[in-house]
This record gives C-alpha cells, structure tokens and sequence, in this order.
C-alpha cells in the first residue's frame, strides 16, 4: 500500500498490484519510496472523469527521467483491470503508448472509452471521499485546481519494499518540460 497525506492532513491509501502490470507498479513503488512525489501536486482535476497527478513540474509535462512500457492490452500487454471508480492507472502521452514516467491518475467514474489504452495498476481503498473532495475543487480552463492540493508525505507498507526498485526502463532522458503532447489520460 502507498499513502499520500495531503497538505490538509487528509490521506489517499493506493493498492498496487504488481501481477496485472509489474513495470507500472515497481515504478510507482520505487518513486514512492524515493520520496518523488511529496511535494508534488494533483495538476489536473476533470469532474466525473479522473484527477491526475505526479508530475514533477506540477503542470503535467514532466516525468522522472524515464520512460516505461506500456502495461495495457492495446499494447499487446495482458491487462485485464479497468477504469472503475477508483482505479489508478498511469498517465501518457496520448501519442506514445511507451511514454508513462511518474504521473497517475484516479478515476472518479466508470469509463469504458479508456479501458485497455492506459495501465490500471491499482486501486484507492481508502481515502475515495478525499479524491472526491479534489475532485470537487474549482479549476481554470486548463482544468488546473485554482488551490493546489499537494501530496506533502508518502508512505510505502514495508510489504511493498519487496516490489520498490526501479523497473526496466525503454527510455532514459533528461526530465521533460516540454514534449509535444501533454500527458493525459
């Protein structure tokens, strides 16, 4: 389990599950642990779709550096978890389907549109009314919470240690601040 303590107190409990999507979880998990994304802010809050966050910059072009392979089944990975409420999958360069870094995101409804072009590699199970409540801020056009709700503290479960280390990666770059698409989910 990964906990996110916000800058308010209130805390978001993330299950990983490394057997649907191994690359995906070792690296959220070694992030985690590294301590990546305290700091860091949710960037981007769409009402009835997702909340995103991890991103270094805190304006959803950044990443850590690297890039890992897609775990989703358009990809030709056997995937099989879905975008339910809840669920957590990586965010991507909508043109790239090797290009997920360190950004997530947290579906807030049922999304069928999505399902096997982005890696679901967990799943909220405890702190689903704090992303509500994220979920629930006022934004500006570019979907950007007008008061920033930032991620102050990460905890990793030391049974997750096991699975912490950083995965195979496809791309070893410089940290982005400007690639040609945005990351989305």
């Amino acid at each position: 389990m990964v906990t996110f303590e916000m800058a308010n107190g209130k805390k978001i409990v993330i299950k990983v599950y490394p057997g649907c999507a191994p690359i995906t979880a070792k690296n959220f998990l070694y992030l985690a642990s590294e301590g990546f994304y305290n700091g860091t802010i949710f960037h981007r809050v769409i009402p009835d779709f997702i909340i995103q966050g991890g991103c270094p910059n805190g304006d959803g072009w950044g990443n850590p550096g690297w890039k890992i392979k897609g775990e989703f089944k358009h990809n030709l990975v056997d995937n099989h978890l879905v975008h339910l409420r809840g669920a957590v999958g990586m965010a991507r360069e909508s043109h790239d389907p090797d290009s997920a870094g360190s950004q997530f995101y947290i579906v807030l409804k049922r999304n069928r549109n999505i399902d096997y072009h982005y890696c679901i590699f967990g799943e909220v199970t405890e702190g689903m009314d704090v992303v509500d409540e994220i979920a629930g801020v006022e934004t500006d056009a570019n979907n950007r919470p007008i008061e920033e709700q930032r991620i102050v503290k990460t905890t990793l479960d030391p049974d997750e240690e096991v699975f912490a280390y950083k995965p195979e990666v496809i791309e070893i770059n410089p940290p982005a601040h400007a690639p040609s698409d945005k990351t989305q989910a």
